[in-house]
């Protein structure tokens, strides 16, 4: 199995498009559902043998709210992908409850006219359940997204920025 057909994930950044940025969140207590904007923002750092690492920025807020200007909270990222291109990745917070608070995510790393693009899925929450699929796309220096994320008022640098990921 060769796995090295990924060294080149090393050093990359992936971004939510727009049309990929709701999400739904379930508030169990009440049964009501409400339709949230989830950007993510990953920087795979480094790649071995099928694993990666890095660290990653996220902000969600509610659809209906309009407003980008909170603040994102940045995690940990770790994750593994197949020869196949079938993807794993867990999300870690940088806080006191650590893997407690750990968020896993599958999918499938493939490519199509636009370039590479992470298909993945995820669910979490303690509280409220957030759901949210997405085809992660990668980003360049120079790109419209690099300079302004969709759903957010931030360049990609300023976003990991605000979110301890400088």
């Amino acid at each position: 199995m060769d796995v090295s057909k990924w060294n080149w994930l090393a050093d990359t950044f992936w971004y939510v498009p727009e049309p990929f940025l709701p999400a739904l969140q379930l508030d169990p207590g009440s049964g009501q559902h409400q339709w949230m904007v989830d950007q993510t923002v990953w920087h795979i750092s480094a790649y071995e043998l099928g694993y990666f690492w890095g660290t990653i920025g996220v902000l969600t807020y509610p659809e209906s709210s309009g407003s980008s200007h909170q603040t994102p909270v940045g995690m940990y990222l770790q994750g593994s992908v197949l020869p196949d291109g079938r993807a794993q990745i867990t999300f870690v917070p940088k806080q006191d409850r650590g893997a407690s608070a750990a968020v896993t995510a599958t999918g499938v790393l493939t490519e199509n006219q636009v370039g590479w693009g992470f298909n993945m899925q995820m669910s979490t929450g303690s509280q409220e359940i957030l759901s949210h699929w997405a085809r992660m796309l990668r980003c360049y220096p120079g790109d419209d997204a690099w300079k302004q994320l969709p759903g957010t008022d931030d360049s990609l640098p300023e976003f990991m920025k605000k979110a301890g990921q400088s």
